[in-house]
């Protein structure tokens, strides 16, 4: 795998999935990797007009990050208004993403959670 090009955020069982939110006011363009373009963009993931993509995400889109290349991160993003689950991943430039802090677990989330598992749990088989 050419790790110019970027394919999506990878699973890795040594390091938890990040997500990041977009800073970038209004928008941040996607930025080409090598093999875009009918592998034409091979002196891509540069910010320049000549490597940007069309497609964009907006301020406060929130994306997986994976690898990073001089100063852009690879991310995959799914809208959350999209009626199928499909993925769109590319290079954005890092000063564009910011982390997100962690959601503290909230007791009254934990035991709602319990309760939903203990009325699952003894609920009939459905035929």
């Amino acid at each position: 795998m050419d790790p110019k090009n970027c394919n999506g955020v990878a699973w890795n069982n040594e390091h938890a999935m990040v997500v990041v939110k977009v800073t970038t006011r209004p928008r941040v363009n996607f930025v080409k990797s090598p093999y875009d373009d009918d592998f034409k963009a091979a002196g891509c993931p540069p910010a320049t007009e000549g490597c940007r993509k069309t497609s964009y995400l907006v301020t406060d889109d929130l994306v997986l990050v994976g690898e990073r290349r001089d100063e852009f991160t690879c991310i995959s993003y799914q809208s959350p208004q999209a009626k199928k689950p499909i993925w769109t991943s590319g290079w954005l430039p890092s000063a564009a993403l910011a982390p997100v802090a962690p959601v503290p677990r909230s007791q009254a989330w934990a035991g709602h959670a319990t309760t939903m598992r203990q009325s699952a749990s003894s609920r009939e088989p459905v035929c």
